[in-house]
């Protein structure tokens, strides 16, 4: 008899075993609402992250892209502001060189910031691990490679321009060199030294100087649409991402709210539960004292 009433006195609880199981509850029900609230604010982190760190990049990089190809597009204008007037002073023609430079330097930055643009995007595109940032990314990647083709092509068209106002430079240089060394070489007296070959040298020069302004024209034409068509996309690229930053931001902030009422209910939920468990708990403990 003795022996059969320790074994039933085992499976009872014990107050320490009821103490135990209360803390046991209440510990319980602090970390499932700390891991929780862990997860959502892990989440949140990771959204903003990827504004901190990924489009707001990207916004700076694409609006430096688009200052620096409308400065190129500045000196490009001023290039044939310069390069297309009749007379050609020597400060002009420093002018149009310091031009050029810039026109040069300006091309050679924008192509190596889309270089650059779109080497981070493809990186970009590799390590996100959300469908919709990829999606988005693939975007912006083609966008840069169509704009970086459309620039190449641009390059293409301004240094033929450019060719084309050196050619003429030159040729007014040559004729305006030409007419003083036969006012100088000229003999007193004779104002009808101008020989039938001079005049037809003339006629000719105007000939080519009419097909290289009229084929001047038609690259001007054709690189004023190409410069539109750029700077068209780069704006509607940037006002994309801007976009799709701000959807990022109110993702977050939508995450954020709910996260903090959720948060709030099971802090009230596990209130509850730990009060109920504990008022169970001391009611176990003290029947049988009572």
């Amino acid at each position: 008899m003795h022996n059969n009433s320790t074994d039933k006195s085992g499976f009872q609880f014990t107050i320490k075993k009821k103490l135990i199981l209360n803390a046991f509850i209440n510990i319980t029900l602090m970390l499932m609402i700390g891991l929780y609230a862990l997860n959502q604010m892990k989440l949140i982190g990771e959204e903003v992250e990827e504004i901190a760190e990924i489009d707001m990049p990207l916004i700076r990089s694409i609006t430096s892209i688009e200052a620096h190809q409308l400065e190129q597009a500045l000196y490009l204008e001023r290039l044939l502001r310069l390069g297309t007037q009749t007379f050609q002073s020597a400060l002009t023609v420093q002018e149009y060189a310091m031009a050029k430079a810039k026109f040069l330097s300006y091309g050679e930055q924008v192509k190596q910031e889309l270089v650059l643009v779109e080497s981070k995007v493809n990186d970009d595109i590799e390590i996100t691990p959300y469908e919709t940032d990829r999606q988005e990314f693939q975007y912006v990647l083609k966008q840069i490679i169509n704009i970086s083709t459309e620039h190449k092509s641009y390059q293409k068209h301004a240094m033929k321009i450019i060719g084309l106002l050196n050619a003429k430079l030159k040729g007014l240089a040559f004729k305006d060199s030409a007419r003083q060394g036969n006012i100088e070489s000229t003999p007193e007296g004779n104002t009808t030294a101008t020989s039938t070959e001079q005049y037809l040298a003339e006629d000719i020069t105007k000939l080519q100087q009419g097909n290289l302004l009229a084929e001047l024209e038609q690259l001007i034409h054709d690189i004023e649409l190409e410069e539109d068509e750029i700077d068209h996309e780069l704006e509607q690229l940037l006002q994309q991402i801007e976009d799709f930053t701000q959807e990022s931001l109110s993702a977050a902030e939508a995450h954020e709210k709910s996260a903090i009422e959720q948060i709030i209910l099971l802090i009230f939920i596990g209130t509850i539960l730990a009060t109920l468990g504990s008022f169970i708990i001391a009611r176990l403990i003290s029947l049988p004292i009572t």
